[in-house]
């Protein structure tokens, strides 16, 4: 028998503690560093390349003063898609700076809802009921115009935050809060990746065109593809795939939405980046794991603050393991 969305093996568990959040200064400084080095400031002009330092200036700062015209215009030209820098200085503009935070106990799901589960829930099987991803077919064999192919199974889902609300609520979760999130995502060491602190473009699906070694197309929107990226806990996709909805204390513009939920008016955002978002040059800084999340497809991963069986049997990380906090 198939094994459902609330089997152990499909959840993990976020022991209590205290964890580091958002980006210390070196950290802010490094990623600046990086961008004022793919901006060529060796090959510009005198004028350009004090332009371009000034604004690095202001770009590594938080909170962060504006740049003006003439440095923004500057850093935009020296990048092959001019229109990123944009989304770039806004997403530096709202992620926050380190803190340390003690988080308490709570159980996300391994993978994100994949497609079969937000179809059939959303044709009338309850949430607990539905297959568990890793109990899908990995390989499907589909039917195009009378000739077979073969594509991989377990695809992440874009969803509507209604209906993830909605799926939540029958399951007993939540979404998860913007702090579990990086936390589920990044253990306690305050790492860059889920992996760790250098970029490393095999363990996920970042971006189109993107080359990934496999036998089957589809591969990058697979949940369970690419178990090299796996958090310190065990959560898999955490970046690549599609952006998550999370619960955030603080509005940002165009990106947070005001939903009800059970009563009560919540801030919803997302963490995470969509592949269509993201490029060569700039997959490294979309899918930092600290930084606020871009993209209108979005997906859903929930969240129980407590595990619906007697004895939890799922995965556990083990005490004075490299996941805790210095």
């Amino acid at each position: 028998m198939a094994e459902t969305i609330i089997s152990s093996d499909h959840w993990v568990e976020v022991p209590a503690g205290e964890t580091r959040l958002g980006l210390s200064q070196s950290q802010r400084d490094a990623i600046v560093d990086r961008l004022l080095e793919l901006a060529r400031p060796n090959q510009a002009s005198r004028e350009e390349r004090a332009l371009l330092e000034t604004a690095a200036v202001k770009l590594g700062k938080y909170p962060r003063e504006r740049l003006d015209g003439p440095e923004r215009r500057t850093f935009e030209s020296r990048f092959k898609e001019r229109g990123k820098f944009y989304m770039i200085e806004d997403v530096l503009t709202f992620a926050r700076p380190e803190r340390i935070a003690h988080i308490e106990k709570f159980y996300i799901a391994r993978f994100p809802v994949t497609e079969q589960q937000y179809y059939d829930f959303t044709h009338g099987t309850a949430a607990a009921e539905l297959v568990a991803a890793l109990s899908e077919p990995e390989v499907l064999t589909l039917n195009v115009r009378g000739e077979e192919r073969q594509v991989l199974g377990r695809h992440v889902a874009a969803v509507r935050s209604k209906v993830a609300l909605e799926l939540c609520q029958n399951l007993g979760a939540r979404l998860p809060t913007e702090d579990e999130w990086e936390k589920a995502a990044r253990g306690t060491d305050g790492r860059l990746y889920p992996w760790g602190n250098e970029w490393d473009e095999q363990r996920g699906f970042f971006y189109y065109d993107q080359q990934i070694p496999s036998a089957h197309p589809g591969r990058g929107r697979s949940v369970s593809g690419f178990p090299a990226g796996a958090s310190p806990y065990g959560v898999e996709v955490m970046a690549g795939g599609l952006p998550e909805l999370v619960t955030v204390q603080t509005a940002r513009p165009v990106m947070t939405s005001r939903l009800e939920w059970n009563g009560h008016e919540i801030l919803v955002d997302v963490r995470g980046v969509h592949a269509k978002e993201s490029s060569p040059e700039f997959a490294w800084f979309d899918h930092i794991s600290a930084l606020p999340g871009q993209g209108m497809w979005v997906s859903l991963r929930p969240v129980l603050d407590k595990w619906p069986q007697h004895i939890w049997s799922g995965h556990r990380v083990e005490a004075h393991s490299s996941t805790e906090l210095p």
